[in-house]
């Protein structure tokens, strides 16, 4: 009797103080039949998903343990799609992984929290798997924090990570590489320390992401669209995009850092560059400096429309070798503040360069255009172009430049330039040339600012004054959209034609 009652207390004591806990797994499991997930559970081993799918119900939290990892097999999936106030929790301290071939995984309103460990090729990552043919990897309003790097691989399928929030500690940065054919769509994320790398025959599209102290790039893409990214990088020399593939580069903010491209082949246009000595390191060449802002482009490309400020040695570098001819560098500002020279040619030099046509810019504060290796035509066409507060000796405009057939002061030579010789005040050519960076990184980083509100700030800076001699004194054989009266001005800055 006193044994029953005992054991009726023990039980209305349970019931009173219920304790909840994770389900552990402990052996290796492989599920091959749908499941869900629907309690919080802690992982110490190799779960493998075979032809099956995973989900896991919102608010769940997985702790990885030493040894914890989610392998999906051919046909797998994985659906861990929470809601904005009941986020799914993937936890680990350095430890975890999610990997898998011929998959698909869609990971929303979730947090990544310390993941990482060795995978297979022996590199330390949070995730690293392929999809393919129709199926998909899907990252959105999506956390990760202070864990290893993500390999996403389409394979023939889809890739996206959009409106992501990545951050970085003293242990792990979660950088971002994809590779392999398909797509890959990179949209309205946030990161802070951290890298993407798109690579391999992919269509990819790079947009309205925020990058703080890390670089946007890709290499061999089969074609790129990099759109509306504030990308800025403090560090000396760092680099901030280096988009090697077919496409565009469009309409993007870039600060700090150095090399735009690394042999980008399309079209770079309507981009704000600003790169100024970093403190400490002032000089216009000290090594530790800011570079170029552009360093290779591929043939048949245009450069058109942008602002580039700043530089500690060149504003554009590398035109003019075998990786770069039929070039147009049009209708650009430059304005460098007395650090650096406009534009470099066969700053490698390789074979000889052809049709490569520098007109209708502005150069603010610089020497002009210099063919290091003074190579027989590197260029074809300089002219139309405008000199403000740059040096007056001829041979600071252009130097070591030899053109066929032309002499300095001929057409497609100079001869167009404003002014013939000499300079022009900055005042009296754009409306505020000494305008500063108006916006934190932490504005930008919470999207109190776009990236439009910092374009049209320099547009607005950099507009030609009513009386700017830059009006109507572009080369009239080359236009765009911008020119409506069929009379195109030098700068990136198109003046108001009504106001003609």
């Amino acid at each position: 009797m006193a044994m029953t009652l005992l054991r009726l207390a023990l039980c209305i004591g349970v019931a009173l103080a219920p304790t909840v806990l994770a389900e552990t797994v402990s052996a290796e499991e492989e599920i091959t039949r749908d499941t869900v997930w629907s309690k919080d559970r802690s992982i110490t081993t190799h779960i493998k998903v075979q032809g099956s799918t995973l989900r896991i119900d919102p608010g769940v939290i997985l702790s990885f343990a030493k040894g914890g990892r989610i392998t999906l097999g051919s046909g797998a999936a994985l659906l861990a799609q929470g809601t904005k106030e009941r986020p799914i929790v993937l936890r680990g301290t350095q430890t975890g992984l999610i990997d898998g071939y011929d998959a698909s995984l869609l990971l929303q309103h979730c947090r990544l929290e310390g993941l990482g460990t060795v995978s297979d090729n022996d590199r330390q990552r949070s995730i690293n798997l392929s999809t393919a043919h129709d199926r998909s990897i899907k990252i959105l309003d999506t956390k990760i924090h202070a864990s290893a790097s993500l390999y996403l691989k389409p394979a023939g399928g889809a890739v996206e990570v959009s409106r992501c929030n990545f951050t970085a500690n003293e242990k792990a940065a979660p950088s971002i590489t994809t590779y392999g054919e398909g797509s890959v769509l990179f949209a309205d994320n946030t990161m802070q320390g951290i890298n993407v790398g798109i690579s391999g025959k992919s269509v990819a599209v790079i947009r309205n992401n925020v990058v703080i102290r890390g670089h946007l790039g890709g290499w061999e893409t089969k074609s790129m669209l990099i759109e509306g990214n504030y990308v800025h990088q403090p560090e000396p020399k760092g680099t901030y995009c280096v988009p090697g593939a077919t496409g565009i580069l469009r309409n993007n903010v870039f600060r700090g850092g150095s090399w735009t491209t690394g042999r980008i082949t399309g079209e770079m246009t309507g981009n704000v560059l600003i790169s100024l000595p970093h403190k400490g390191h002032e000089n216009a060449f000290d090594k530790n400096c800011t570079h170029e802002h552009i360093c290779g482009m591929g043939p048949d490309s245009v450069v058109r429309r942008n602002i580039f400020i700043g530089a500690s040695y060149g504003g554009v570098m590398g035109l003019g070798t075998a990786t770069c001819s039929r070039l147009e560098f049009s209708n650009n500002t430059l304005d460098m503040k007395n650090h650096g020279r406009a534009v470099m040619t066969n700053h490698l030099p390789e074979a000889p360069s052809e049709k490569i046509r520098i007109r209708n810019n502005l150069f603010m504060r610089c020497t002009g255009c210099l063919d290091e290796a003074g190579v027989k035509n590197a260029m074809s066409f300089v002219d139309y172009n405008l000199w403000a507060e740059a040096p007056t000796r001829d041979e600071q405009r252009y130097s070591k430049i030899f053109i066929d057939g032309l002499k300095p002061g001929m057409t497609g030579f100079g001869k167009n330039d404003v002014p013939a010789t000499g300079s022009i005040p900055s005042s009296r050519v754009v409306v505020n040339a000494e305008m500063q960076f108006p916006f934190s990184d932490k504005e930008l980083l919470n999207r109190k600012h776009i990236v439009k509100e910092v374009l049209d700030h320099y547009r607005k800076a950099y507009a030609l004054v009513p009386e700017s001699k830059a009006i109507d004194a572009g080369d009239p054989n080359i236009a765009d959209d911008q020119v409506t009266d069929a009379k195109p001005d030098i700068g990136a800055i198109e003046y108001n034609d009504a106001a003609k």
